[in-house]
């Protein structure tokens, strides 16, 4: 499967505002991309686009040497003629149809003989651990299973791009975590390309080989998911990838942290509007008199496996994740240490500041 590019791809719905707003981008081909972003900031839109079902207003989308749509040349290809596989939140199935039916109904569109059909139906079934299941219908199958009956007609008529708009926000918990890795199982054996769409950033981060965090219609950081957590590009990405969310403060708010995140990060606190903090980067510690930095215990959240600290700090709050137990109880004071890479500044534009040391 070829690289596919957008250039300069602009959408603009009826009340002016543009849902996508000159983006210009290339998702490489056998990657696993998860268009990640907040509602309304252009990530379902651009899918539909690439997949034909919107019309942008200006630009370009192309598939390798193949032409989707070009508002220079006029060319539009039809969603049907692009060869590849959609899947929306909602599966869609059939209710009157089998799962058998429900599966092969595009290669039925396709006019495919019926032992090619029958061969074709046999190895999706194997592939989504579906055997046996053929002969019941939808309303007999679990939410996980409806599911693997969707990919499994997707598939069908195409194995070469997949474009999934939040497919997993109907399930539940454990369903959604089976079929992360189901997908994720799916992408390694096919070697198929995907492109993704979810506002949960959880899902970007355990599925994505790469992640494209968008912003009122506009593209605000790309990269490897833990490039994308580690090293965020703006302050945008800073806050909305990551959970508990990090810290935001203004420079000067608080000028002992202000004071030692500059010296963590090694440059001039001159040089900051904001800095974040994350979480896990906050280590608290039960001696408070050597501390540079000593705060107040206000909550303790136990999720299991991490405590969620609610530390105040002068006049602002503040949370640490940690994996131990809190050194002390609620009301009583902690010292402060932070751990470098979990520490970041961004100019007045909201652009991370580099590091100096």
């Amino acid at each position: 499967m070829p690289d596919i590019r957008l250039t300069s791809v602009t959408k603009t719905y009826g009340d002016k505002s543009r849902a996508v707003d000159d983006l210009t981008v290339t998702f490489a081909s056998g990657e696993f991309i998860c268009l990640l972003g907040p509602s309304g900031c252009g990530k379902t839109t651009t899918l539909r686009m690439i997949a034909g079902l919107e019309m942008p207003d200006s630009g370009e989308i192309s598939v390798g040497d193949k032409i989707f749509f070009s508002s220079q040349s006029g060319q539009f290809l039809r969603p049907e003629k692009r060869e590849l596989g959609l899947m929306f939140q909602s599966y869609a199935l059939w209710p009157h149809m089998s799962v058998e039916q429900n599966i092969v109904f595009g290669l039925d569109m396709k006019h495919m003989p019926a032992a090619k059909k029958a061969e074709r139906f046999a190895e999706l079934a194997k592939l989504l651990h579906l055997e046996g299941l053929g002969g019941r219908f939808p309303r007999e199958l679990s939410g996980g299973q409806q599911q693997r009956v969707a990919l499994a007609r997707m598939l069908a008529v195409s194995s070469n791009l997949l474009l999934l708009d939040e497919p997993l926000s109907n399930l539940d918990a454990s369903l959604r975590l089976e079929m992360r890795a189901e997908l994720k199982r799916l992408h390694h054996a096919l070697g198929c390309t995907v492109i993704f769409v979810t506002h949960d950033q959880l899902e970007a981060m355990t599925m994505a080989t790469s992640i494209t965090v968008m912003n009122n219609g506009r593209i605000e950081q790309q990269g490897a998911p833990m490039d994308v957590y580690r090293r965020p590009a703006s302050r945008f990405v800073a806050k909305f990838v990551g959970s508990p969310p990090m810290n935001m403060f203004k420079a000067g708010e608080l000028p002992l942290l202000s004071g030692e995140v500059a010296r963590t990060l090694g440059i001039s606190a001159a040089g900051m509007e904001t800095f974040g903090i994350r979480p896990e980067a906050i280590r608290l510690s039960a001696d408070c008199d050597s501390a540079v930095l000593r705060a107040r215990v206000d909550t303790i959240q136990p999720t299991g496996a991490d405590w969620i600290v609610g530390l105040v700090f002068g006049n602002r709050q503040l949370f640490a994740l940690t994996s131990e137990m809190p050194p002390r109880d609620i009301g009583a004071h902690v010292g402060i240490a932070l751990k470098a890479d979990g520490v970041h500044a961004f100019d007045k534009t909201g652009v991370a500041v580099e590091r100096v040391s």
